[in-house]
């Protein structure tokens, strides 16, 4: 569904099956598509990515596997999807590039092994800073700079006294 901002009138896009309350959905930087995770099927604890054109005409999957691949966020160019897999039994940071809504080659590994627990992508920056969760007693909040290759160094930046970091 799409709510206008100027109006609150409302467009129903596409009913989607096997969404949970912890499925991610995300708009791309130029509005055209969505990117969302959803349960292989009505019985999985796994996810599957799908892009969804806001008109409605294309919704396809693009990451399908037996892991549990979620948490897609869209590049800040809208030139690639960037989403948490456990594929190798670690969570994992993957990437897809995407062009017209739909996939261009294969998913390749970004970063191995960025949390030893359930995490989720909360947001990524115009400068490829990524905002990662990690679920414990409480959420704690990273950030990792993507341009940093194979030597990218989580920096927890929550902490009981959060401060905001310019």
């Amino acid at each position: 569904v799409l709510v206008a901002v100027a109006d609150g009138s409302i467009k129903g896009i596409k009913s989607i099956q096997n969404l949970t309350k912890n499925d991610q959905m995300e708009l791309s930087p130029k509005n055209k598509y969505i990117v969302y995770s959803s349960r292989q099927n009505e019985n999985s604890k796994n996810n599957d990515i799908y892009i969804l054109s806001v008109d409605g005409t294309i919704n396809k999957k693009i990451i399908s596997n037996q892991a549990d691949d979620n948490s897609p966020y869209w590049s800040p160019d809208g030139k690639e999807v960037l989403f948490i897999t456990d594929r190798f039994g670690t969570h994992d940071l993957w990437k897809i590039k995407v062009e017209n809504g739909s996939p261009i080659g294969n998913a390749t590994s970004v970063k191995s092994n960025i949390s030893s627990k359930k995490r989720s992508l909360l947001g990524i920056t115009n400068d490829n800073a990524i905002f990662y969760a990690t679920n414990n007693v409480r959420t704690d909040i990273y950030i990792v700079n993507l341009e940093q290759g194979d030597n990218m160094n989580p920096i927890k930046i929550s902490n009981l006294n959060t401060e905001r970091i310019s």
